[in-house]
């Protein structure tokens, strides 16, 4: 690696960093933060002009510099070539991922069914990224550590906070990547799981403040039962019980996630509501109405 290219990755962490500490806690003035931003773009942009076209390609063209190529792109206008150009707004992907690509999300409570539906549409797109929140990266496996109850793992008034850095690092690591390489992502969880869930414990306009930066999902399904079929699935898969998988809680979540769907549909979010209730292939059909909207053709639906 050249002194040209490891000085052009600082730059990108650096960036990262800055932006990651501003979305979680907000410790400067927006001002101060998005002069910071400004500068250290211009730095970027000087560099990339110095740099020759091999370490150009060292940055672009390797798969572990993808995050470089994700934030060059994405937030700091400069394109592939190294000349400046408009950056997407901030919830936005570029435009030719946005056409070429589609991040999709499937959300509900624990026991609504969403998990199955998630495997399935994922066998039926095998060419899609599957992930899913909170991950297995590092702050994911806290936050694991934590809905387990584990001895010594963080206090759950802690969650906010990780999830919104599980999910700066999950987009950056893993989801923006594969969209701007053209494929499909399909989540298992995502935003939406934080508002319902973390909004028990702070205040819902504080989670928000936490997360409304983040990437918009092209399109949100919602597997929607009432509370008491969630803990009866629940309590028939067996395996570890978690912090929200009582019927007290999952009744709260249920109201939350109502109401935070409304929310987020005012905020221009594509939410389609599924009725999660009967058996898997009766929620299937609900929810594939329309397969071209997976990039599916009626005849490949299993």
């Amino acid at each position: 690696m050249t002194h040209g290219v490891s000085q052009y990755r600082k730059l990108v962490e650096e960036t990262l960093v800055l932006r990651m500490r501003w979305q979680l806690d907000h410790f400067m003035p927006k001002e101060e933060f998005e002069s910071k931003i400004r500068a250290l773009r211009m730095r970027m942009v000087n560099l990339w002009r110095r740099l020759s076209e091999g370490e150009r390609a060292m940055l672009g063209d390797l798969k572990q510099d993808s995050l470089a190529t994700v934030l060059r792109e994405e937030h700091f206008g400069v394109s592939a070539s190294g000349s400046p150009r408009l950056a997407a707004t901030e919830n936005q992907a570029p435009e030719d991922s946005r056409t070429t690509s589609r991040f999709i999300v499937i959300e509900g409570l624990d026991g609504s069914g969403k998990t199955t539906q998630f495997k399935r549409l994922s066998a039926a797109m095998p060419h899609a990224l599957t992930t899913c929140e909170p991950t297995s990266r590092e702050f994911g496996r806290v936050i694991r550590r934590t809905l387990r109850g584990e001895p010594g793992a963080p206090s759950p008034l802690s969650l906010p906070w990780a999830f919104a850095a599980d999910r700066a690092d999950h987009l950056v690591s893993v989801v923006e990547p594969a969209l701007v390489e053209g494929r499909d992502v399909i989540c298992d969880r995502y935003l939406p799981s934080s508002l319902a869930y973390q909004s028990l414990t702070l205040p819902l306009e504080r989670v928000w403040a936490l997360n409304r930066s983040f990437r918009v999902p092209d399109v949100t399904f919602w597997l929607d039962v009432p509370a008491e079929v969630a803990a009866e699935r629940i309590g028939m898969r067996g395996g570890t019980v978690e912090i929200y998988d009582a019927l007290d809680r999952l009744k709260q979540v249920n109201e939350a996630y109502h109401t935070i769907f409304r929310f987020l549909e005012g905020e221009g979010w594509r939410i389609e509501k599924i009725d999660g209730s009967g058996d898997a292939d009766e929620v299937q059909d609900r929810m594939w109405v329309n397969p071209k909207q997976f990039g599916l053709e009626q005849g490949v639906i299993p």
